[in-house]
């Protein structure tokens, strides 16, 4: 008869062989070479956030507040403009190309400047920002959606006023209040919000808008995860999620049917232990750990994804990755960090 010990022995095994709190191989050589280190520029404050448009970059740099890049080349970025937020922090940016609308969350709220001649034309007051995103309807017409630790879920309509020749201040159409969890992150797809919200996992709300008045919402579903959820992406066709799951690794919740959201993969390389941002292409999966860099993830079978790349930075803030599969970090400590592949 197999005593005690044994039984004990043998069901730990079969948890780590089944479970994903096992962790990957250890990092390979060929995943440490395949990315090029192809530029770090030192930029003008201390780089929170970075946002790419063709061949702009646009960097949230704290205290200095956003500086705007041409990475034509990315072996040598020029800087081509600033933005000053008149003594506020720039925290994160987003760029909305056909209202020609820098975007930038900062420490007491949310402001909106044109492009063009970086004139400020509205600002949304809100001092508990954890993230971003937008929506660009049109050029006269801006989504902003935020989430904030202690205020939940809410988003905002801003619109151009013809009969006045002025755009609007931003109007708050919707508003939701979570009753648990602290919410950190956000992804907003048309009628749909997810929302990393770190010990409970992931919720998903749905959005109704009105254009005539306010934009009713409700939560249709949601999924808790192994860790604390606070970044979140999306896959290419838009049938999974990418989930920075802190010491969760990166997990892959499969959402074709929104209102039952099922965790599908998942992936802890060897050395992480706090995926804290993400982003995606396709199903190219890029997610910093805190201490340890970038991490580049194929998620092709989202059953099984697969560690192909990492390069580590000393301060990680964001990541970004475009359309050429190259990836942008805004890096504390050494400024706008540009990736390439190695041939």
């Amino acid at each position: 008869m197999a005593k005690p010990f044994q039984f004990a022995l043998i069901f730990a095994v079969i948890i780590m062989l089944i479970g994903c709190a096992e962790r990957n191989n250890p990092v390979h050589s060929e995943v440490d070479t395949a990315l090029r280190l192809s530029s770090r520029t030192q930029t003008l404050g201390w780089a929170e956030d970075v946002w790419v448009h063709g061949d702009t970059a646009f960097v949230a740099d704290g205290e200095q507040g956003v500086s705007i890049w041409d990475v034509s080349d990315p072996a040598g970025p020029v800087l081509i403009d600033t933005m000053r937020l008149e003594r506020a922090y720039a925290l994160m940016v987003r760029y909305a190309p056909q209202s020609d609308f820098v975007i930038v969350a900062r420490k007491d709220g949310v402001s909106a400047h044109k492009l063009s001649d970086k004139t400020r034309l509205f600002r949304l007051w809100d001092k508990g920002i954890e993230d971003l995103d937008i929506i660009d309807l049109a050029p006269d017409t801006v989504i902003i959606a935020v989430v904030d630790w202690d205020e939940g879920f809410k988003i905002n309509k801003a619109y151009f006023d013809s009969s006045y020749n002025s755009w609007v201040e931003s109007d708050l159409a919707g508003t939701y209040l979570f009753q648990y969890g602290t919410q950190q992150g956000l992804y907003l797809d048309d009628t749909l919000a997810y929302v990393a919200s770190n010990q409970v996992g992931l919720d998903v709300l749905g959005i109704s808008y009105d254009p005539m008045g306010e934009f009713p919402i409700f939560r249709i579903g949601g999924i808790d995860t192994p860790g604390a959820a606070v970044d979140v992406a999306m896959s290419g066709d838009k049938t999974h999620l990418f989930v920075a799951d802190t010491h969760g690794g990166l997990q892959i919740i499969d959402v074709t049917e929104p209102s039952a959201p099922e965790i599908t993969g998942c992936i802890i390389p060897d050395r992480v232990d706090n995926a804290y941002q993400v982003a995606a292409i396709g199903d190219t999966v890029c997610f910093l750990d805190k201490y340890n860099g970038v991490y580049v993830i194929d998620a092709r079978n989202p059953s099984a994804p697969e560690l192909i790349a990492r390069y580590d930075t000393p301060s990680p803030n964001s990541v970004f990755v475009n359309g050429d599969h190259r990836i942008f970090i805004a890096d504390k400590e050494w400024g706008l960090v540009i990736l390439d592949w190695r041939d």
